[in-house]
């Protein structure tokens, strides 16, 4: 009997773990079949759609999986062995089906098969070491699950998440027998510390504290837990756990990381600290058990524990996660958001409205001047009254205008009285003289009268008062030509608008639009630009164009000649893009002139 058979039949009652088993079944055969390197591969299951995958390796393996070893496996895995030339492959089975095939590079003078048909007598290794370990684990189990039933427990009875963590530290540290247990939760993208067994309050600025964040985020960092002192052939990163044990004599570490209810988000980290013997691996299955039990009602406590707003947040990322995934939700979230926005700013369109500011006019205004030099004797409107066609707004004073009038009646009978003398002394001349003065004196008086008439000024039109307050000046002198008062015309009132040189391209004749006065802006006018050539003026601030628009409807009766405000003249339909941009690309093409 070959020396190695009875190190390779102890593998039936092997103790380790089912990755630890497979390493030592494949180093034991390959040194049995003296082969050069060798490598482990689990079969493929068609129904969970995994394809072949290595299990372990022995003198750096076979190399690439290429399509040789691919045929060879297959049919070890159908018939139990197969070689060829210096490639052999032996099948080994558990549950009545192959779970892995072992593939050798034999030594050039190997009789290959005979090594294949050795090695098969050791197929149903694999079934044996998994009926012994499912015999020998059945206690354990049901003990794991009753430890990890009573931590639930523990924790359904805290109310907030900051009393359920420090219940949680305070049960493992007493079960485990651990000097120290920490949990730390994960907050953005680093680990902070959320409790530590026995401790009211955390000093979060310590030493010892950031050298234990520090250790977690490296469990974290490998989704995988971390034991310390390792295992022989462990090849995890510890790093940081060898640093912390080493400078707080902590003699033995072992990291475990928790995850949310869907198993693919890691939300935090325990950490359990113990001097004197170190976490056996049935101590680290149980911690595995619960932080896949645990983690799921810490996320949902924690989430409980926060502001309203903040469970909002939570509840939408997990949502979006389901369609996204669980890594980097919010960037993903953040991504597909900013591509539909653009999408939807290229395609919505809108209709472009063009700014513009307008002053009301009106399309009849009265300067109202004094007819004659004189003095205000009355004045019967102020600025900002309603005047009717006809109505009184001024009286001058006309008491001068009538003593005109009786000299010039008094002379015109005097110059009459002169006709006849002359006509009667048979004087002709001196009669035609005397004719012609009395006709002279007739025409002033015809003027006073005229100019008495004029004494009263009257509204030519409808309209209000604009200008002209007189009420102060009653008995003041006027002359003839001054200014008294302005009438504008109520009805027909029109918008005067500036348009911007650079939005004036995009206006047609006909453009609707709505107005809204600076004194009532929440109340809109429906307006329409008139058919008329834009007038350019230069103004302080550029150059810009003089249109005209009339109103839908009829004009309320608070508005006044003169009052101002803003107009929207609508522009055609744009996208959102376009609206957004156009000013930024025309200044750039204008810089750069492209």
């Amino acid at each position: 009997m070959h020396p190695l058979h009875q190190q390779i039949q102890k593998l039936k009652s092997f103790a380790g773990s089912p990755g630890e088993f497979w390493i030592e079944l494949l180093g034991n055969l390959r040194q049995l079949a003296e082969a050069e390197n060798a490598t482990m591969m689990r079969a493929p299951d068609v129904a969970a759609g995994r394809d072949w995958q290595p299990l372990s390796r022995e003198n750096g393996g076979i190399g690439p999986f290429s399509e040789a070893w691919r045929l060879l496996a297959d049919r070890a895995s159908e018939h139990g062995m197969a070689h060829k030339e210096r490639r052999l492959a032996v099948s080994l089975d558990a549950d009545g089906k192959p779970a892995a095939v072992a593939l050798f590079t034999l030594p050039e003078q190997a009789d290959a098969e005979a090594t294949g048909l050795m090695l098969c007598a050791y197929s149903d290794l694999p079934e044996m070491f998994l009926r012994n370990k499912s015999v020998d684990s059945g206690e354990r189990k049901a003990a794991r699950f009753a430890t990890v039933l009573d931590l639930g427990l523990t924790l359904q009875a805290g109310e907030k998440f900051g009393q359920s963590a420090m219940q949680l530290c305070n049960e493992l540290a007493s079960r485990f027998e651990a000097n120290r247990v920490s949990l730390g939760w994960l907050r953005g993208r680093a680990i902070k510390i959320a409790a530590i067994s026995h401790t009211e309050k955390i000093e979060k600025r310590t030493e010892i504290v950031s050298e234990l964040e520090a250790a977690m985020e490296e469990a974290i960092d490998q989704d995988d837990e971390i034991v310390f002192p390792p295992g022989q052939k462990s090849s995890q990163i510890d790093h940081h756990h060898r640093l912390f044990a080493n400078k707080h004599l902590s003699e033995n570490l072992v990291s475990v990381p928790l995850r949310d209810r869907d198993r693919k988000r890691r939300v935090g980290v325990l950490t359990l600290e113990r001097k004197g013997r170190p976490f056996r691996e049935d101590e680290v299955e149980v911690l595995r058990l619960a932080s896949d039990f645990l983690g799921p009602i810490l996320s949902e406590s924690e989430v409980q524990s926060r502001w309203f707003g903040s469970r909002w947040a939570a509840g939408f990322r997990r949502s979006a996660a389901r369609l996204l995934g669980f890594e980097n939700t919010w960037w993903k979230l953040a991504g597909v958001s900013f591509a539909a926005l653009i999408i939807f700013l290229f395609l919505f369109r809108i209709e472009h409205k063009v700014k513009a500011t307008f002053v009301l006019r009106s399309t009849a205004t009265a300067q109202i001047p004094a007819p004659f030099d004189g003095f205000i004797s009355d004045v019967h409107v102020q600025v900002g009254e309603r005047v009717s066609e006809g109505e009184k707004l001024v009286s001058l004073d006309v008491s001068d205008l009538l003593l005109q009038e009786a000299e010039t009646r008094a002379e015109e009978q005097r110059y009459l009285g002169e006709a006849r003398s002359a006509e009667a002394a048979e004087r002709p001349s001196l009669m035609q003289i005397a004719d012609y003065q009395s006709e002279q004196s007739r025409a002033r008086r015809d003027i006073v009268k005229h100019r008495m008439e004029q004494a009263a000024v009257t509204a030519p039109f409808d309209g209000i008062i604009v200008e002209g307050d007189l009420r102060e000046r009653i008995a003041a002198p006027v002359q003839r030509g001054e200014l008294l008062l302005r009438l504008v015309k109520i009805e027909g009132l029109y918008a005067a608008i500036k348009v911007e040189e650079k939005d004036i391209v995009y206006l047609n004749d006909g453009a609707t639009c709505q107005m809204a006065f600076t004194s009532l802006p929440e109340v809109r006018f429906d307006g329409k630009l008139e058919p008329l050539d834009p007038v350019p003026e230069s103004t302080d601030t550029g150059t810009v164009f003089r249109l005209r628009a009339g109103f839908s409807e009829e004009g309320e009766t608070w508005w006044r000649p003169g009052m101002s405000g803003v107009c929207k003249i609508n522009a055609g339909k744009r996208s959102l893009m376009w609206i957004l941009t156009h000013r930024t690309i025309d200044f750039l093409r204008m810089f750069f002139w492209i």
